[in-house]
């Protein structure tokens, strides 16, 4: 959610330049979701 406040500075999007504003980083989506899954699979391999 973050990433709709700030202007694109690196990747296909900084060509919008302030035009980014208001939609979210893809990559950093994409990153929160494979941590979330990451942190999720070591706690129940920790509880076996």
């Amino acid at each position: 959610e973050f990433t709709k406040t700030i202007p694109a500075k690196k990747g296909r999007a900084s060509y919008l330049g302030e035009r980014s504003v208001g939609h979210q980083d893809p990559g950093a989506t994409s990153a929160t979701i494979l941590l979330a899954a990451l942190t999720e699979y070591c706690q129940k391999t920790e509880k076996e």
